[in-house]
């Protein structure tokens, strides 16, 4: 009598196949993953030309407009007085115009009367006796603020002066723009330092900076300058700007001032509540080009 025959067991080449079947699988996926592998690598040699989206803001903005703006308005709302922060915007010019707003918490009440906490406005190629820094410039006389024209984004703060004046502090872009094309702007203050950033559609153009050692370091004996020197010191060598309940202005610098209207457009501006870094700007940069008007 022969004994039952197990229906469960597998046969010595049954599993044979089995075995190699599955090896054959596990060799096909180790290649295509070598091969993702490779592509990556491949991708990720272009690193500096192309930064890393993934850097961004870790904070939601303050406030976000997305769309576009081609007209002066203005935006009342208390959260915007800020001690330190960043703006970031598209702007497009149309029109070549000195001491227009682009984006400015306050307004200006007159051609010599301002209250103002931060901003961004247009000036010109000049940086006047009062340079500190890296393009950067402290005086407390709006017309001294580069000239008669208004090619270059300027990115600025103000705080009450020790001798009763307006001190303003601020950095100017290292590159004019163009009429008709769209740039990238982000300007941020901090305690210590205040910085603009400047991006055409399609590439990265430059910085400029200006740190509270380079106000306080300054030989310049110019009253203003020794004025901006002395308005640190009182305030603990730290930037300090003024808070004001006027309103956020855009493009212009005050509702009832045309003389300040700027004539262009600003797209998917948007500010934030703390000093972001150029890989924040980067990022904001990168993921909202495409979308321009």
């Amino acid at each position: 009598m022969q004994p039952a025959k197990d229906k469960d067991a597998v046969s010595p080449v049954v599993g044979t196949i089995l075995l190699v079947a599955i090896t054959v699988v596990l060799a096909g996926v180790l290649i295509a993953m070598l091969s993702g592998f490779s592509d990556l690598g491949s991708w990720s040699s272009k690193e500096s030309d192309f930064p890393d989206p993934g850097a961004g803001p870790v904070i939601p903005p303050l406030y976000h407009s997305p769309g576009l703006t081609d007209t002066k308005q203005e935006v009342n709302n208390a959260d915007l007085s800020l001690s330190e922060g960043t703006v970031m915007t598209w702007v497009r010019m149309d029109d070549v115009n000195p001491w227009t707003g682009l984006i400015i918490k306050g307004v200006a009440l007159s051609t010599s009367d301002y209250d103002q906490s931060y901003g961004l406005q247009m000036a010109g190629p000049a940086l006047d006796s009062n340079a500190v820094g890296q393009l950067g410039w402290c005086q407390s006389a709006h017309n001294d603020l580069g000239g008669s024209t208004g090619e270059y984004p300027l990115f600025f703060i103000v705080m009450d002066g020790v001798d009763g004046n307006d001190v303003n502090y601020g950095v100017r872009s290292p590159v004019k723009m163009e009429l008709g094309q769209w740039y990238f702007i982000s300007g941020s203050f901090s305690a210590n330092s205040i910085e603009i950033h400047i991006y055409s559609e399609s590439a990265y153009l430059g910085s400029s900076y200006v740190t509270v050692d380079d106000v306080l370091s300054s030989t310049s004996s110019e009253p203003a300058a020794v004025e901006a020197q002395r308005t640190l010191t009182d305030n603990g060598n730290e930037f300090v700007p003024r808070q004001t309940d006027q309103p956020l202005l855009i493009l212009t610098q005050g509702m009832d001032q045309s003389w300040s209207d700027f004539d262009g457009a600003v797209f998917d501006w948007r500010i934030y509540s703390s000093a972001l870094s150029k890989s924040s700007a980067d990022s904001v940069w990168m993921s909202t080009r495409s979308d321009l008007p």
